[in-house]
This record gives structure tokens, C-alpha cells and sequence, in this order.
């Protein structure tokens, strides 16, 4: 263990080609001074693990240090091929603390650009993230880790949003997947089967931005086969195995789960004016609320609820 200044020269002397790693812990010390009492590096199998502490108060807490760096390179980048190219190093990464059982509870809290996970049963956790390019279009990442009886098996996300034809109709797997940021996940059962809804935020482009709820089933078994996209939304005119929301980027849609109510509740979009119709760029809430209920293995829609003081959601 190494502590304080001790860490820092640690980490610049012994870690040649690190100057990042020396920055950010620098800058880490010097933002805390008034509370940090103790900077800890420990060396694990494939790199550091770092935990910041005041006390007996945990500040800070990564399983891998190199992890966080590269997220800070990604946010600090503003290049598109370098992106890609940090977004591939962050997977590399990432999947063996996924495969790692010791770390299958942990919620990586203090990756800032990185949103998990668990699911309430135990058995699922997913691991997501974005780049931005430079012209407002969005590119996704993930990871989905699915414990069984003889271990984890781990799932590469590759986002194929744009490319979907129909994606409210599309069955769809981890190799070709919706991509967004999920941020919520609701787990329900019927008949034997678990459904893990997932609610996710998708950036899309300068013009307009994107809600989705999706729904993750997993077959049984030490050999599971994940799924996106399942028919079990309904309304008294189809079913769809996922739902897609698209308004404008001016615009803030609330879109959550609401546990008191045992729904999925919503904004109402419509356009700002009737010549926009069915151009998303100017949709926007209408002050009304729609929700969605799970009965008999269906979230069915329920519109125009009573959200009179609806809580935080909006982003």
C-alpha cells in the first residue's frame, strides 16, 4: 500500500508512459486536501486498483485505475477517431471486471461517464456508455454480464441504432443492439419468465434526442442467450417489443419508473405545432402524462394519468 505523496511519486517513477495516471491523482489530492487523509494504491492482476479515504469515509473507490483514466481521456477528447479508439480500450478493460465474481455487485460508482446496472434478482448487470462526435451524432457501448449456476458469461453491446429498420418490431441481440444509456430497470415476472425493462436515454444527433424502453429476457441455463426486444407492450392498436421516443433536443422528456405507482410513467409528446407533425425535431410535452402498467405479462398503456406532482426525471 502507498499513501499520499508516496503514491504519487509511485505512480510516475514506476509507471513509465503514465503522465495521465500522475495528473489525475495529482489533481485528485488537491481537490480533497481538506478532507483526504489517505491515497492508497493496491496492484492487482491486470493493473491498480486506487481507493481515496477520509477516515474511516470512502471519497473514492476504483477497481481499476486505468479504467478511469481512460474515461477522463474520453471526455477531455475531442477527435472522433481517438474516441472510438479509447471507447475499444474502455471494453478491454471493462469485460474482465464484468467476468470478475468479486466485483459483480459493484456498481462503479465513480466512473462518471459510465452508467450500471443490477438487476434486483441478482443475475444481471449492464455496463453502458456514449461518444459524442463532433458533428452531435451519438455512438454507443455496453457491456451485459449474466451470472449463472458455473459463472458469468459476458456480452459485448454493439450499437446498431441507426441502422434498425423498424425498432419497435425488431427482435434484436447484444451484437445488434439499440444502443443507449440505460439509467433504470424494472424487473418483473410472468409464467415462469423474467422480464428486466430497461429505461435508456439516447443522445441521437444535434437536432433531436431519444427515450427507450426496452426489455432484456435471458434464457435458462449455464449457456444464456439474451434477447432485446420482446412483444409486451401494448395498446388497443398493436403490440411492440420496444418503445421509441423521439422529441426535440430544446425539449426535456420525464420518463421513469414510479415505484408508489407500480408504473412506468411519461411525458405526453406532441408537435409544437400541427404543421410539424411527425417531425420529431419538433415534438416536445404537452403537459400531459401517459404510463405503462404490467398485467398478465404485458405493460399495457394507460393514458392521460394523474401526475400532479410528478418527482425528478426530466434530462
Amino acid at each position: 500500500q502507498y499513501s499520499g505523496h508516496q503514491l504519487l511519486f509511485f505512480t510516475l517513477e514506476n509507471r513509465e508512459g503514465q503522465k495521465k495516471a500522475h495528473s489525475f491523482l495529482k489533481q485528485l489530492s488537491n481537490a480533497t486536501t481538506t478532507s483526504l487523509t489517505d491515497l492508497i494504491l493496491r496492484k492487482t492482476t491486470d493493473g491498480y486498483s486506487l481507493d481515496a479515504v477520509s477516515g474511516t469515509n470512502s471519497l473514492l473507490s476504483l477497481v481499476d485505475l486505468e479504467l478511469k483514466i481512460l474515461f477522463s481521456s474520453l471526455a477531455a477528447s475531442r477527435n472522433d477517431d481517438e474516441k472510438l479508439s479509447l471507447s475499444k480500450s474502455i471494453w478491454q478493460r471493462l469485460q474482465p471486471l464484468l467476468n470478475n465474481s468479486h466485483f459483480f455487485n459493484n456498481r462503479f460508482d465513480d466512473y462518471n461517464k459510465l452508467s450500471t446496472l443490477l438487476s434486483p434478482d441478482g443475475k444481471v448487470k449492464i455496463c453502458t456508455w456514449n461518444i459524442e462526435f463532433n458533428d452531435g451524432v451519438n455512438q454507443f457501448f455496453g457491456g451485459l454480464a449474466v451470472k449463472t449456476s458455473t459463472g458469468i458469461r459476458t456480452f459485448e453491446l454493439t450499437d446498431n441504432y441507426q441502422q434498425i429498420r423498424s425498432p419497435e418490431q425488431a427482435n434484436l441481440t447484444p451484437s445488434k443492439w439499440y444502443g443507449c444509456i440505460y439509467y433504470d430497470l424494472v424487473e418483473t415476472k410472468f409464467k415462469g419468465t423474467t422480464y428486466y425493462t430497461l429505461i435508456g436515454y439516447n443522445g441521437n444527433n444535434a437536432f433531436s434526442q431519444i427515450k427507450v424502453v426496452d426489455v432484456l429476457v435471458i434464457s435458462e441455463g449455464n449457456n444464456p442467450n439474451p434477447r432485446f426486444g420482446h412483444p409486451v407492450f401494448s395498446d388497443d392498436k398493436r403490440t411492440r417489443r420496444r418503445l421509441i421516443y423521439e422529441y426535440s433536443n430544446r425539449a426535456t422528456m420525464m420518463l421513469r419508473y414510479d415505484a408508489s405507482q407500480k408504473m412506468i410513467v411519461m411525458d405526453n409528446l406532441a408537435p409544437m405545432e400541427q404543421i410539424y407533425q411527425n417531425d420529431f425535431r419538433y415534438y416536445g410535452p404537452d403537459f400531459s402524462y401517459n404510463g405503462l402498467k404490467f398485467d398478465k405479462g404485458k405493460w399495457v398503456f394507460v393514458p392521460e394519468i394523474d401526475l400532479r406532482n410528478p418527482a425528478p426525471g426530466r434530462r
